[in-house]
């Protein structure tokens, strides 16, 4: 598995840098932001890590650690709403954590005093299943202030607390698919992407201009009639949960995309020209996009499957010919001083 270079610390109640007692490492698995894969801890504050716990997840939750040698310390479990309970090896539940293990529901650290998970920006309760501030873009979420992604996580996301990200899920699964003819018989199922992607600009009396945009990503899953849905591909994952992970590559990249362009492209600029470079830029990068994410999908098939029936090397062609155009475009628009 590649790793996020990124780390995360706890510091001694002192609060000296030079005295860590939890550094934890995550890993990159598409749209899985909080997908833990270790922890080293200091167990006798002496200030050396001697303690390394891996994390074993199922979609989102922490479910279990295991020590180096892949013995069983803790395992964990939820209620619907995030309410934990911490079990020895064997199952048996126990009051607390043994291990002080705080990474729980969602992937979020829980605050073991108060019993809130810490989703960044706001505190959440899982014993009211309610968060308990509110949404940080105020009234613009609506007249409910304490909702959250307008109360439909499964077909809105809301990284940064500000505005609702253009991705809407999957259609439900249609099982009445017959298999097309000359289909392989190991796929069993499809999953297909559609975005409709738009940019335009608007000019004031001024030449002042602003680029907008507006996008949607619509992901179907398809499993074929008369599918053996007991066939588990080679990450242990049956036809349903491999789709699903199509489905989870999708929304990731795609989210990618769309923090580009909200963070970088959109707004206001001098001049006209500028707004057009703009634009450029935000559907090659968009064209990038559908690249990059053709080629992991193949990576995927390929390694789920132990299939060269994949070929990925014109994938690769097009992706590097649009990092090329996009790298010309980014220049012209520093050239032009935008």
């Amino acid at each position: 598995m590649s790793l996020n270079p990124s780390l995360y610390a706890t510091l001694s109640a002192s609060g000296d840098p030079t005295q860590v007692t939890a550094q934890y490492v995550w890993g990159a698995r598409p749209g899985h932001r909080d997908e833990l894969v270790l922890r080293d801890r200091d167990t006798d504050g002496n200030g050396s890590l001697d303690q390394r716990l891996y994390c074993l997840m199922d979609y989102f939750n922490p479910t279990a650690v295991i020590d180096t040698a892949g013995d069983v310390q803790e395992r964990y479990r939820y209620t619907a709403f995030g309410l934990r309970t911490v079990m020895d090896e064997d199952w048996a539940p126990i009051p607390v954590s043994a291990v002080d293990f705080d990474f729980g529901f969602h992937g979020q650290f829980l605050d073991t005093v108060t019993g809130y998970y810490n989703y960044g920006y706001r505190f959440y309760s899982p014993e009211m299943g309610r968060w308990l501030s509110r949404d940080p873009i105020g009234e613009k979420g609506g007249f409910n202030l304490l909702e959250f992604s307008a109360n439909s996580p499964a077909n809105q996301n809301d990284h940064f607390g500000l505005d609702l990200t253009p991705y809407t899920g999957s259609a439900p699964f249609d099982e009445s698919s017959v298999r097309p003819e000359g289909e392989a018989e190991n796929v069993d199922g499809h999953t297909t992407a559609e975005d409709d992607t738009k940019f335009w600009i608007e000019q004031n009396e001024n030449g002042k201009c602003t680029l907008k945009g507006t996008g949607k990503l619509t992901v179907k899953i398809q499993i074929y009639r008369g599918v053996d849905t007991s066939y588990r591909d080679r990450y242990g994952l049956n036809v349903y949960e491999h789709e699903r992970y199509h489905e989870a590559i999708n929304a990731h990249d795609w989210n990618v995309f769309v923090e580009y362009v909200n963070s970088k492209l959109l707004g206001g600029y001098d001049n006209r020209k500028c707004a057009e470079i703009a634009q450029r830029i935000a559907y090659i990068r968009l064209a990038v996009n559908i690249h990059e994410i053709a080629i992991e999908h193949g990576t995927f098939d390929i390694n789920a499957y132990g299939s060269s029936a994949v070929d990925i090397s014109r994938m690769r062609e097009l992706l590097n010919k649009a990092q090329r155009d996009l790298a010309n475009v980014e220049n012209e628009f520093t050239a032009n001083n935008c």
